[in-house]
């Protein structure tokens, strides 16, 4: 007894050790699958924040792309101006070479005269007054066409100013959009440092807890085995024991087993006595017992045969289906007229023309009758049969009906 509570007591201490191993290890488990998670949140709001901010990215491309097409047309335009601005003041500058050539054509005896000089070199009053007009239309014409060039080289100059400072203004939005996108291509950048940092922590997560979990496994295998051991051998001693307690009782009990055999044989002698006597008795018995059975037989196989009646064959013949048709206005295919309770329309592959056919309709016995294969028709093939009908109640009661048909 002593030896099944230490094995026993062993037994349970191996399932209790295994147990609280295994226990640890699912706990650590238990611990990296928590972080496992928690590092994948944090991994899906990295991602989200990426996406968020490669859109405002993509956004500032668009802005960019936008202001270096304003830029490139200002520029255009500034290159534009600035080319009137130069052919104005070349105008200008041949206008006043045309106005001094006008005023060398007014001169005296191969002298250079001024308007002045011109005017008071005149012949007459009336010269005088045409030369002054001359002078005052030509001055006046110049000077408008020079003021007005004049005019329209300040108003390009204002529009070069005016497109220098919309020039100026874009280019310090695109360096504001510039940064704004630098910044945002750092964001990412970090973000993306940290998604990789992320990862490879959750790799690393992953190749622990799968580690765990095959230590877990082999923790449970070797318990099982162990806890299996055990109990094969906790059942090995207690066989071993019960096998040498039975042992032990056997030689107690042996001498009054061998005591008892001897005080025996009378009682078994009277038993076999007792199975020969009852033997014969069965023997005789069996033997009336056929005998009778023999007398029986021979008696009853005196009595007389009674034959049965026959029941007698009746032939209907060939099953098939009926239909009902009326006159169509034409005469039947052998070129009669059709007539009720005679004309019939058939196949004649299976009921020649010509032929008398007798026809059954249980249903409808009062149509039963010997009727002459006369008509064809399109739905007639086969088992089916086209009876004649006068009228179109008759046909509609009749219907399509099972009939028993035979050639005669």
């Amino acid at each position: 007894m002593k030896i099944k509570k230490i094995s026993l007591v062993l037994t349970l201490i191996t399932l209790m050790t295994s147990v609280f191993a295994v226990n640890v290890n699912a706990d650590n488990i238990t611990d990296l699958k928590q972080q496992e998670a928690a590092v994948e949140s944090k991994a899906e709001q990295i991602d989200s924040e990426i996406n968020q901010t490669l859109a405002e990215v993509n956004k500032k491309y668009a802005v960019l792309a936008d202001l270096n097409n304003q830029i490139s047309k200002s520029e255009e335009t500034i290159k534009e101006t600035e080319k009137n601005i130069a052919k104005t003041k070349e105008t200008i500058e041949k206008r006043k070479e045309t106005a001094a050539k006008r005023f060398q054509t007014m001169q005296l005896n191969g002298d250079q005269l001024d308007s002045f000089g011109a005017i008071l070199s005149a012949a007459n009053v009336s010269d005088f007054l045409s030369r002054l007009y001359a002078i005052s239309v030509i001055q006046g014409a110049e000077n408008s066409k020079v003021t007005a060039l004049i005019s329209e080289q300040e108003k390009l100059e204002k529009l070069e100013e005016t497109l220098a400072t919309t020039q100026s203004d874009l280019k310090q939005q695109e360096a504001a959009v510039v940064n704004e996108k630098q910044a945002l291509d750092e964001k990412v950048a970090s973000l993306q440092v940290t998604y990789d940092e992320n990862k490879e922590l959750l790799t690393n997560l992953a190749t622990k807890r799968a580690a765990a979990e095959a230590v877990k496994q082999a923790e449970e295998e070797a318990a099982a085995k162990a806890a299996a051991k055990a109990k094969l051998e906790a059942e090995a001693k207690e066989k071993a024991e019960q096998e040498a307690q039975a042992s032990k009782d056997k030689e107690v009990t042996q001498p009054t087993e061998e005591v008892s055999k001897e005080t025996t044989p009378s009682s078994e002698s009277k038993e076999e006595s007792s199975q020969n006597s009852s033997s014969s008795e069965s023997s005789k018995e069996d033997n009336t017992t056929s005998t009778t059975d023999s007398n029986e037989q021979s008696e009853s196989s005196k009595e007389p045969e009674v034959s049965q009646p026959e029941k007698p064959s009746v032939s209907q013949g060939q099953a098939g289906q009926a239909t009902a048709y009326l006159a169509t206005g034409n005469l039947t295919a052998t070129g009669t007229v059709p007539t009720p309770g005679r004309t019939i329309a058939v196949d004649p592959s299976v009921i020649p023309l010509g032929s008398l056919v007798q026809i059954t309709v249980p249903s409808m016995p009062q149509y039963n009758g010997v009727y002459r294969a006369e008509d064809t028709g399109g739905a007639v093939h086969g088992n089916i049969i086209d009876i004649f009908f006068s009228n179109e109640t008759d046909a509609r009661n009749f219907g399509r009906r099972a009939i028993y048909f035979t050639v005669m």
